[in-house]
């Protein structure tokens, strides 16, 4: 994926995705489900590992299978596909989610992001 995203970009280029967080540590997996979303890995925590989604919406819920790859094998990747200046972002909440919802429910989320943003350029 990485290489035909590069091959996508004119040099300078840049490359922004969303990720599960490689970072999140698996005991704060339970917090997601205040969002919406729960999460589970089959075995231990390593390249590979499939992580399952559960998304809760009010006509039912699905799952999704993810698999799980470390910062340091995403990073390899993007390196590797010619991609540079890998930048990792974490989530914000924006002002009107503070609002409605108040910075207590977003504290968990905040703490250990279920989800990372990734920037890179060619």
């Amino acid at each position: 994926m990485c290489r035909a995203v590069a091959r996508a970009l004119r040099p300078g280029g840049r490359f922004v995705t969303v990720n599960s967080n490689p970072a999140e540590p698996t005991v704060a997996f339970p917090a997601a489900r205040a969002y919406g979303f729960s999460r589970r890995v089959e075995g231990e925590l390593v390249d590979g590992a499939p992580i399952v989604l559960e998304f809760f919406l009010p006509e039912g819920s699905f799952e999704v299978t993810n698999y799980y790859l470390s910062v340091g094998t995403m990073e390899e990747a993007f390196r590797s596909a010619g991609l540079r200046e890998v930048r990792w972002h974490a989530p914000e909440v924006s002002p009107e989610g503070l609002r409605e919802f108040g910075p207590e429910y977003w504290a968990d989320f905040l703490a250990h992001p279920p989800v990372a943003f990734i920037e890179c350029v060619k």
